[in-house]
């Protein structure tokens, strides 16, 4: 290459090419696509790949115990190649791809070429975390050293010092702690207070404390006053958010990613490029943040906290008070009167506890939306005024408190049962109404119109009892359609990127699948004998299990109610340590089982994903019992009937995809590295009696599967599948 083109072409790509690259190389492999690059500034996939191929040869150098794999370099490239050529993309990365880290440096890297900040976001903690204590200072160690990158949590986890001034001027922790905790509380708010490199947040050194303090403490979003705070300038919240300004790579939740959307955008900075991890789960978590709920109290307590704010009000007098509080009265009248007549309309007077769908509105509701908008103008009003803080925080949590209920009034007065779902529920004698939308892939395509990346280790879902393994015969038949449908509009399907990374692991010499055929789950409603019946065999089985590896076992349940039935019995029979997650909580459970090899851990749902137990820690996975959707969860039916009007059957385009995911969830939590080794009991016999077990089973990594105690025995003894150190 002349060194007029290359000067020319290190000219162009000064300072967007990142640091671990060597120009010289990445120019050789351009060969002849310079000219291209030269007069259209856009590089070649060679170039791409080469980038990212460079990064994990340096990370590669550094770290030790890194293996070379090929899945996480192409996936890397993938990515880079999609966002460079401004196209979204969908991935699965098995378990053992190493997704985390493939994705992280394909954004760095985009990140370098184009200027633009990108948005990590996950479902569970647990990785948020693990991207941020662990991965991006490693990568920022080795890849670039000026790398900029935050961790973005909800404002309800900063310290708010007005809050809490209030707290301690108003006494409000009087009955809920001691004065020790109150001790406790000074001293580590004052050094929050007086270092300004302390982060503010509850996970920065924070004491245990009792929920109920932390909700007095920290950030209140709907009432923030914000620069009209007099602690303003040295508000931590707003300094991390200055923080994030200034970050080139930003790592979230799904929840606040959602929250932002939903709330204009303003949580957040700008974005070029967002990452949803654990994307199987961002369906179900936006379903739980669009969901506009309200009771029946609700309407008679904002009228308590309207109340107490008129009389911290001394520039309201006489006539204005009046009147605001005759507005009240008529919104808090209107207001139980909507919700009396929906509790007879759906026929929940009588009822304590469950769910009704509505399909149609009220034919006589009263105007709630007249009243409610001029209390709501009212409040907008008072919020331009001068007010001190303390008032202020109040008059913004009324006033967005007020503007929610308004939309949720909207809500209900446009009533649409084809794009919204509404339901009626009764919890512990309080009468709720909720609406959310259903087509929700369509919500968030609006609201999201920056480059994505989709990845999961579970994405797809293939609705056959055979399972081709090349990545083309999976796409052509469909691998990503369940995934397509739920989360992107129709319209948007043919300009996504689709890929399929394996896992390296070698499940055949590493695992074994035992599914016995003589366990059979109770039919919903039987009797207690029965129920009783089916426990006590339930747990001769998984005694047995345990027996045999000794421990080291996770037993996973679909309810509460289940895990509790097992855990007496289970104590009774078998002489191992039993950890129970409904005892100790999930954090405790965990760092107990971890540290004892013999124990068995028994947990409920939020065990079946998002836990990691590495090595022999964990070589026995127990799942008592397929997860399906609960049949009257109120989105799930309404979801259903829209189905059923198509002439679809919702088991097969809902129940199963879902149940699938999750078993694949739940298989994934066993082998976490080329050398953990262990077996999986699926104790639910359906596998083997209906005709969607092979659909379930060809989903999963392909093992081998037994259905009796002595196969397992053999294979266990053949591949030493339960040895521990």
């Amino acid at each position: 290459m002349g060194k007029e083109i290359k000067d020319e072409l290190d000219e162009i790509l000064q300072g967007r090419i990142p640091p671990w690259c060597d120009l010289s190389r990445l120019s050789g492999i351009q060969g002849e696509a310079i000219e291209v690059a030269l007069s259209e500034h856009t590089l070649s996939d060679k170039t791409l790949n080469a980038i990212c191929s460079m990064a994990f040869e340096k990370i590669g150098k550094e770290l030790l115990s890194y293996q070379t794999r090929d899945a996480q370099v192409q996936m890397a490239q993938q990515i880079l190649r999609s966002f460079y050529r401004e196209r979204s993309v969908v991935i699965e990365a098995a378990t053992g791809v190493g997704k985390s880290f493939a994705y992280t440096v394909a954004s760095l890297a985009f990140s370098h070429l184009t200027g633009v900040r990108v948005l990590l976001t996950t479902e569970t903690k647990a990785l948020q975390w693990q991207l941020f204590e662990k991965d991006l200072p490693f990568i920022q160690s080795v890849l670039d050293k000026n790398l900029r990158f935050e961790l973005c949590l909800g404002s309800a986890n900063y310290f708010c010092r007005l809050r809490y001034e209030q707290m301690l001027h108003e006494g409000l922790h009087r009955d809920i702690i001691d004065n020790a905790t109150v001790g406790i509380v000074r001293a580590w708010a004052n050094e929050v207070i007086t270092d300004d490199a302390r982060s503010g947040s509850r996970f920065d050194n924070a004491p245990k404390l009792p929920e109920t303090i932390w909700s007095l403490i920290t950030r209140d979003s709907e009432g923030c006053p914000a620069a009209r705070c007099e602690y303003y300038s040295t508000c931590n919240y707003y300094r991390e958010r200055r923080k994030w300004a200034e970050a080139q790579l930003l790592v979230a939740n799904h929840h606040l990613l959602l929250y932002h959307l939903l709330n204009d955008k303003f949580t957040l900075p700008e974005y070029g490029a967002l990452v949803i991890d654990e994307a199987h789960g961002l369906i179900k978590t936006g379903f739980n943040i669009f969901t506009a709920s309200f009771a029946r109290h609700n309407a008679a307590d904002l009228k308590k906290s309207i109340d107490k704010t008129l009389a911290m009000h001394t520039g309201l007098k006489g006539e204005a008070v009046h009147e605001l509080g005759e507005l009240v009265e008529v919104c808090v009248s209107r207001w139980e009167t909507f919700f009396s007549q929906w509790e007879v309309e759906t026929d929940m007077t009588f009822t304590e506890t469950g769910t009704n769908l509505i399909r149609k509105n009220l034919a006589n509701a009263p105007d709630l939306e007249t009243p409610f908008t001029a209390l709501r103008e009212k409040f907008e009003e008072m919020r331009e005024e001068e007010l001190e803080g303390t008032l202020l925080n109040s008059i913004n949590a009324e006033f967005k408190a007020i503007r929610r209920m308004v939309d949720f009034i909207r809500l209900f007065s446009n009533f649409n049962s084809v794009q919204n779902v509404y339901w009626a529920e009764k919890k512990n004698e309080r009468f709720f109404l909720h609406a959310c939308r259903l087509n929700l892939g369509e919500t968030l395509a609006d609201l999201i119109p920056e480059l994505r990346l989709y990845t999961s280790a579970t994405l797809g879902y293939l609705p056959m009892g055979d399972f081709p393994t090349k990545k083309s015969e999976l796409i052509q038949r469909g691998f990503f359609n369940r995934f397509l449908t739920d989360a992107l509009p129709l319209a948007e399907e043919g300009s996504i990127d689709c890929n399929i990374f394996f896992s390296p692991f070698n499940y055949k010499e590493h695992a074994a699948l035992y599914i016995p055929d003589h366990l059979l789950v109770p039919e919903f409603g039987a009797s207690l004998p029965e129920q009783n019946k089916y426990f006590d065999a339930l747990t001769q089985e998984i005694a047995a299990l345990a027996q045999l590896s000794s421990g080291g076992a996770l037993v996973l349940f679909t309810s509460n109610y289940h895990l509790s039935q097992i855990t007496d019995r289970l104590r009774e029979a078998i002489d191992l340590p039993v950890i129970s997650q409904l005892e100790i909580g999930v954090q405790d459970a965990l760092l107990k089982f971890r540290a004892d090899k013999n124990s068995i851990l028994l947990g409920s749902q939020s065990f079946w994903q998002g836990i990691d137990v590495a090595g022999d820690a964990l070589r026995l996975l127990v799942i008592t019992k397929l997860l399906f959707t609960p049949p009257d969860d109120p989105i799930f039916k309404a979801r259903s009937e829209n189905l059923e009007t198509q002439g679809k059957k919702p088991f097969f385009e809902l129940s199963l995809p879902h149940a699938t995911t999750m078993l694949r969830q739940a298989f994934g939590r066993l082998i976490r590295s080329e050398s953990d080794k262990g077996v999986v009991a699926l104790l639910d016999s359906r596998i083997w009696k209906k005709a969607y077990g092979k659909t379930l089973i060809s989903n999963l990594p392909r093992v081998n599967v037994v259905r009796t105690f002595s196969e397992l025995e053999r294979l266990n003894k053949e591949f030493k599948l339960l040895e521990f150190k």
